[in-house]
């Protein structure tokens, strides 16, 4: 996220400069499974294979429950 006012402030009030952002995320996932679902978890793999058609993860098998 964006640091707030107040953030800045302080940062600049502290350190005497304006801070230099760093993007290091672009967007998160957050994945959730109804309680009755058998699957207990889910790897990044799975949750590729589950997502996308070229499987860059390297799941080889499809996902199902």
């Amino acid at each position: 996220r964006r640091m707030k006012s107040k953030e800045l402030e302080a940062f600049e009030k502290k350190f005497g400069y304006k801070p230099t952002p760093v993007a290091v995320a672009i967007d998160a996932l957050a994945v959730f499974v109804n309680k009755d679902n058998p699957v207990q978890s889910l790897s990044l793999q799975e949750v590729d294979a589950i997502f996308s058609k070229n499987r860059k993860c390297g799941l080889s098998a499809q996902v199902t429950t």
